[in-house]
């Protein structure tokens, strides 16, 4: 059992979106979780919202996901965070983890889909624009793009290749 995540503290209520990923990392023989956890916006009802520093305040807060990565050599939660963040939405039912990176599939302020990774290694966490507006209809392009991905496992398993996924 893996000890809670400082992440795991916050009421659902104060969650815009969560995304959990597992994955082996062979270059340090480790095994790795990912929670990714956007913090729903709160509107404090005595501020001025108005003033630059509201505003500024708000930026940073809206636009800020937290990253907790779960070490199971270590026993340990690393915590850091990533800011100008323009997800809105995550489908969580799905993650990828390849290579030491961890995928989602998410949408932006624009409702663009796009595919959301953190490289475990590097801890740079990316979103990839645009990726997936080939196809007029979004869903149809989300569903393409997770069997395309099951496609490629598949087959890197068939290949013996190790590929860990977690679908919750």
């Amino acid at each position: 059992m893996l000890p809670v995540s400082r992440l795991s503290e916050y009421y659902s209520n104060e969650i815009e979106w969560k995304a959990l990923a597992f994955g082996f990392l062979p270059e340090v023989n480790d095994y790795v979780v990912v929670h990714v956890v956007k913090l729903e916006t709160v509107f404090p009802d005595d501020s001025d919202q108005d003033s630059p520093d509201y505003l500024e305040l708000l930026n940073y807060i809206s636009n800020t996901v937290m990253i907790g990565v779960y070490s199971l050599n270590t026993g340990s939660w690393k915590i850091s965070s990533q800011d100008d963040v323009e997800i809105t939405w995550v489908w969580t039912e799905q993650s990828v983890y390849v290579n030491g990176t961890a995928f989602w599939i998410g949408e932006d302020y624009a409702a663009d889909q796009l595919v959301i990774q953190f490289d475990t290694k590097t801890e740079m966490y990316c979103e990839k624009s645009r990726c997936l507006r080939s196809l007029e209809l979004r869903n149809v392009s989300i569903l393409l793009f997770i069997h395309l991905v099951n496609l490629l496992l598949t087959l890197l398993k068939t290949l013996n290749f190790d590929t860990w996924t977690c679908g919750y």
